[in-house]
């Protein structure tokens, strides 16, 4: 099933991610998108990737931060590439 608005606003604020943030700590600057992006899957605009909503919901299940992710997954990069 597909993630919807709620849903979305839900797991970014269970992470501890502003929609959009002052340098990394952002939902935007996380996923490597613009801010407009993210405020239009929050508001149901547009629909969030299905790449998105696998990356929120499994960082949800395991209680995994953004920075986390960042440490071990980005090979030193501050902030995940898009």
């Amino acid at each position: 099933m597909a993630m919807n608005a709620e849903e979305f606003r839900a797991h970014i604020a269970r992470l501890g991610m502003p929609q959009a943030g002052t340098a990394d700590n952002g939902a935007d600057a996380f996923l490597g998108v613009d801010p407009r992006t993210v405020r239009r899957w929050a508001s149901g605009n547009n629909p969030i990737p299905d790449s998105v909503e696998m990356l929120l919901r499994i960082m949800t299940a395991k209680r995994l931060r953004p920075e986390q992710v960042r440490l071990r997954y980005c090979k030193g990069s501050t902030r995940a590439k898009g």
